[in-house]
């Protein structure tokens, strides 16, 4: 019996490694016909999926199921977890006092630009924490934008460079507020991206007023259930019911040219007036492919609900089940002859300097300003009519001093509006060099003070410790450049016993302001290349036990009333090769007991 059972294993284990095998071949011929990745990497997809497809709800275990853009979509999102997990334990082991939302964030901007840098630069396990963050915030935005602008060029021919860039900085300013779990970008598809940072704006209030839309087309009204099949960007954007669907968005951010148009989709709008409004179902849009394939968007505007995947009718019934039976109503409508014609109009005019004349109606102009994105001349710009102009700064384009100046009143608010809102929701790390500049012009002074406590509050940690590691960027740097050093000083805690100024520009030195003095606290002060001088103030710190002044080949002298302060042990003064002491440094080094007061050079 033992052996009949042990047979009878053996070959059930034989059979399911045929069916797996078999299995295997079946989809690797379904999948290479939708991707461009080679034989090896689909295979490997396909084995991964067994790996983890114990984490997936049991209806959701069929791999013939799955299109490849889904399966590949899952596996990255597990793979990057586990990765991400397995970088974060080990970092731990070394360094257990970094906090760990900071480090995992590192850890995620790192692997995300990983694959640009130098080859002997790729090796996450040979950095510590510092030096990984001076990596990252030295050149992650610059290789992110390049790795990501030419991933989403190649993916998709209809986008223009300024939609890639609009959701590519975008994705950098919020990426504080998306969850650190959430894969890497360069592992998204560029419509995984966007409906990441659509679905950020879901938190928006219910809309204040009704919109009108009486004049977009009621296809179904029965049953407290509405289906509308708008036929204008403007129309979707007054169906948007308080969601932050890309093709109800206003602004620049808004694509739905580029699903209409571009794509070819055809979009329903269903609204069941029978949910609540904070219902993710209550309004869901319907997106129509050319092969009648269906994909839907709900009000989390995320993973498979986010427009971009492919549904069965069934999955989508169990969603607004009043949609039963109706499935005839949601089909693909082919482009019409006009919006064939505005598509050739925006693509093939040569545009001069007055756009105005090479269109037929404002309407046209506005639709080559969304669907192009162009970086307008500054006479180009001055032609447009206000609300063009308005349009233009919408899609998130600054405007040179020659524009601020061919601007009307109404848009010069308009545009400092967009410009103000962003600001303030950035932490003084997000600022661009535009926004300094922004905020140091007299008309935004209100702003910057009223920014400044805010800002001051970043720069401290929860230890009574600041630790400033460079000034020409940076947090601090860029508090400096709005507010000057001793602005800095002055909104530095009292309570402060530690502060660190590293600097890694060997041609950059700071003045030490008379105003820390007052930070009567500091136990411990270390400045490496970085000063030039120091304030005779410094000795009013009575509670300094450690100096530190290693590197600062233009320090020539320091204040030999230090000798006196009460509590102070060690002086470094290593690669600080210039500074001549006085007698009374020598003599305090002479006299003092042994081990009492220390002075290295």
């Amino acid at each position: 019996m033992k052996l009949e059972m042990r047979l009878l294993r053996t070959l059930n284990k034989n059979i399911l490694i045929e069916v797996s095998d078999k299995v295997k071949k079946q989809l690797y011929t379904k999948f290479k016909n939708q991707t461009s990745d080679d034989e090896k990497t689909i295979i490997s997809y396909i084995d991964l999926f067994d790996k983890y497809k114990e984490g997936l709800d049991s209806t959701k275990r069929d791999i013939t199921k799955y299109s490849y853009k889904d399966l590949k979509s899952y596996i990255d999102g597990k793979t990057f977890a586990k990765q991400l997990k397995d970088i974060f334990t080990n970092f731990k082991k070394k360094e257990s006092e970094v906090e760990n939302i900071p480090l995992k964030k590192y850890i995620k901007k790192f692997l995300e630009i990983q694959s640009e840098l130098p080859e002997d630069r790729q090796d996450i396990n040979k950095y510590n924490y510092l030096q990984l963050v001076k990596l990252v915030d030295k050149v992650y935005d610059q290789v992110l934008i390049k790795k990501l602008t030419e991933k989403f060029s190649k993916e998709n021919s209809n986008l223009t460079p300024a939609q890639i860039l609009y959701y590519i900085t975008d994705y950098i300013t919020n990426f504080d507020v998306i969850p650190v779990d959430t894969k890497g970008a360069d592992k998204m598809s560029f419509i995984e991206l966007e409906y990441l940072l659509d679905g950020l704006d879901n938190k928006r209030d219910k809309v204040s007023k009704k919109e009108d839309i009486e004049d977009i087309d009621l296809v179904y009204n029965q049953n407290n259930l509405k289906i509308f099949a708008p036929k204008t960007k403007d129309q979707c954007i007054r169906l948007k019911n308080g969601r932050g669907w890309c093709t109800s968005r206003e602004g620049g951010g808004n694509m739905y040219y580029n699903y209409r148009l571009g794509n070819g989709r055809t979009l329903y709008y269903v609204i069941d007036e029978d949910k609540s409004f904070d219902d993710l179902n209550f309004a869901t849009v319907l997106l129509v492919d050319r092969n009648g394939q269906i994909s839907m968007a709900d009000k989390t505007n995320s993973g498979r609900y986010a427009g971009g995947t492919n549904l069965p009718w069934d999955e989508i019934v169990s969603k607004v089940p009043k949609l039963e039976g109706l499935k005839d109503i949601f089909k693909p409508v082919p482009l019409t002859d006009e919006e064939i014609e505005l598509i050739n109009t925006v693509k093939n005019v040569r545009v001069g300097d007055n756009p105005m004349e090479n269109f037929d109606n404002p309407q046209q102009v506005e639709m080559w300003l969304e669907y192009n994105s162009p970086k307008l001349s500054d006479i180009q710009y001055s032609n447009l009519i206000p609300s063009l102009k308005k349009k233009y700064i919408a899609l998130g384009m600054d405007l040179s001093s020659n524009m601020i100046s061919n601007s009307e009143a109404d848009v010069l608010k308009y545009y400092i509006s967009k410009k103000i809102d962003s600001i303030k929701n950035k932490d003084i790390g997000s600022l661009s060099i535009e926004d300094i500049s922004l905020l140091n012009t007299p008309m935004l002074k209100n702003v910057k003070e009223e920014l400044k406590p805010k800002f001051a509050q970043t720069l401290t940690t929860r230890d009574d410790k600041l630790d400033i590691n460079g000034f020409s960027s940076g947090p601090v740097g860029k508090y400096v450049g709005l507010y000057g050093l001793d602005d800095l000083i002055d909104n530095l805690p009292e309570s402060l016993k530690t502060l660190t100024i590293y600097n890694p520009d060997s041609n950059i030195t700071i003045q030490i302001p008379e105003t820390i003095g007052k930070l009567q606290n500091l136990t411990t002060l270390v400045l490496h290349n970085c000063v030039s001088s120091l304030p005779d103030s410094i000795c009013n710190l009575s509670n300094l036990q450690y100096i530190s002044l290693v590197d600062n080949k233009e320090l020539t002298t320091i204040p030999d009333c230090l000798v006196d302060l009460p509590d102070l042990v060690f002086i470094n003064l290593k690669g600080s090769d210039n500074v001549i002491l006085t007698d009374r440094f020598k003599d305090a080094s002479e006299f003092s007991p042994p081990g009492f007061w220390e002075f290295i050079k």
